[in-house]
């Protein structure tokens, strides 16, 4: 008990001492851990944020347009990339084709369009994994994005005003631009509602959709071409016989039963109206019949067959070489340069080197700051200690002159200071998460990183460093004699 006593007074005693009055040394130690783990957080969720870009398909590829006097010599320059392994040299994932193309789009009251970028994807693309991650959806509906389902932007529904809810199906209303005059609608199922999309486009479809809009339709059966004599079309009220047969038929007669059904596209609503008429008109001369009508409110929606066949292969616009790391990038323009004499352009070369750089420049920054943190704990507890322990020699000395071991002394001292540590770095750790709490609530766009496990194995190399550095300290002090500590000899 006497042991007991004695040692829990000497550490309190002693951890007064070394506190500081009114436990300034604690704060000190205290602000700079604070000051060092904040510093950290922030280099940590910023190499975070970084990481993702750099390994985000939309940040890790390289677009090279294939034009008329290059074609043959990207051609080439494919076929040699995925035939001999060039590709796996360069941190090449995939090398994608795409089309860019243009849609001309009708706002929610079928009055007013406007034109917007299409690019093709690839089902197998990565990026599109990360086009429908939810930090980029804003609506995902349940039509999957293949055949001819689109991903629209957010901004393009905004502009058009069409409503995107959580609904089953959203729909985007396209005007056909070579069948009737940029009379006849398109109806495309969207699966996806997007903040954004590569390349600068709004509106993003499947190869096998680019290639059945650029193939011939009588081939692929696209677009049924067959002579008509059905007729359909919607409108946002209901239309009577006398009305269709002045209007819209005057060289035919309406035949059988006229149907009426309602219809919504997007939340609004129409009427479809189908009926038989007695003249069998060919294809094109039927569209532009129908093409009349749009002026009359009347509004013609081309069937397209999305399970048609398309035999030829995406012609390549522009190829898309995804990267899984951005180190490979500057070599990879250097060495297409010099074997096929492709220029990449500047700009997105640097700017992925330059990502590729920041993420080394943020691991230099981690290993400063905690070489700064160590230096600067050290030499603060050091001044400290070492100080208090020249005063005291005298008591120390007369301590282990009455048989108090130089083993347990140290070990106290140890107890000590692994308590002060301790002490200071849970008053920096509720700083910081009053902090974290701070900039969460505030919805500040701070990139920090608190609870991560490296923080944990800085603060315990830290705290290592520490009792092994003082280890060393204490027993140098303790190993002269008690004659010698107590007359300072």
């Amino acid at each position: 008990m006497a042991l007991l006593d004695f040692d829990t007074i000497f550490k309190k005693k002693e951890s007064q001492v070394l506190f500081g009055k009114n436990n300034i040394s604690l704060i000190f130690l205290s602000a700079i851990l604070f000051i060092t783990f904040l510093a950290l957080g922030h280099v940590f969720g910023g190499r975070e944020e970084l990481r993702e870009r750099m390994n985000d398909p939309f940040t890790n590829w390289i677009n090279i347009p294939v034009n008329s006097s290059e074609e043959k010599v990207v051609n080439r320059m494919i076929d040699d990339f995925e035939e001999k392994g060039i590709a796996d040299s360069f941190n090449i994932e995939s090398i994608d084709p795409y089309q860019i193309y243009w849609f001309k789009s009708f706002d929610s009251e079928l009055k007013r369009t406007r034109n917007y970028r299409v690019r093709s994807i690839n089902v197998s693309d990565p990026i599109l994994k990360n086009l429908l991650d939810e930090e980029n959806t804003v609506v995902k509906s349940k039509t999957p994005f293949s055949e001819c389902a689109i991903i629209v932007t957010e901004a393009v529904m905004n502009n058009l005003g069409h409503p995107f809810g959580e609904e089953d199906q959203i729909q985007l209303p396209i005007l056909d631009n070579e069948y009737a005059d940029e009379k006849a609608i398109m109806i495309f199922s969207v699966s996806a509602v997007v903040k954004e999309l590569p390349d600068n486009v709004d509106i993003a479809i499947t190869d096998e959709l680019m290639s059945l809009l650029n193939a011939d339709v009588q081939k692929t059966g696209f677009i049924d071409q067959r002579d008509k004599n059905e007729c359909s079309f919607f409108s946002k009220e209901q239309k009577e016989e006398a009305w269709i047969a002045e209007e819209l038929l005057p060289d035919s007669v309406l035949m059988g039963t006229l149907n009426h059904i309602p219809v919504q596209i997007n939340g609004e609503d129409y009427v479809a109206h189908s009926f038989k008429i007695s003249t069998s008109y060919p294809f094109y001369s039927w569209l532009r019949l129908q093409s009349n009508w749009y002026e009359k409110g009347c509004y013609t929606q081309l069937p397209f067959n999305c399970n048609s066949q398309v035999n030829n292969r995406l012609i390549a616009f522009y190829y898309a070489f995804n990267f899984s790391g951005l180190s490979k990038v500057k070599p990879f323009r250097d060495y297409i340069k010099e074997k096929y004499n492709i220029e990449v352009s500047l700009d997105q070369v640097e700017s992925r080197n330059n990502f590729y750089l920041m993420s080394r420049l943020a691991n230099l920054f981690i290993y400063l700051l905690v070489f700064f943190s160590c230096g600067s704990i050290l030499l603060f507890l050091q001044n400290i200690v070492k100080n208090h322990l020249e005063k005291i020699k005298a008591n120390l000395g007369t301590l282990k002159a009455f048989g108090l071991s130089d083993k347990r002394i140290r070990k106290l001292y140890i107890q000590i200071i692994l308590r002060f540590f301790c002490y200071a770095s849970l008053v920096a750790f509720v700083c910081l998460l009053l902090y974290n709490g701070i900039i969460q609530t505030a919805g500040w766009k701070v990139y920090f990183d608190l609870l991560n496990v490296r923080m944990l194995l800085i603060w315990a190399m830290l705290l290592l460093i520490l009792l092994f550095f003082f280890r060393y300290l204490i027993a140098k002090t303790l190993f002269r004699a008690p004659g010698d500590l107590i007359y300072n000899r």
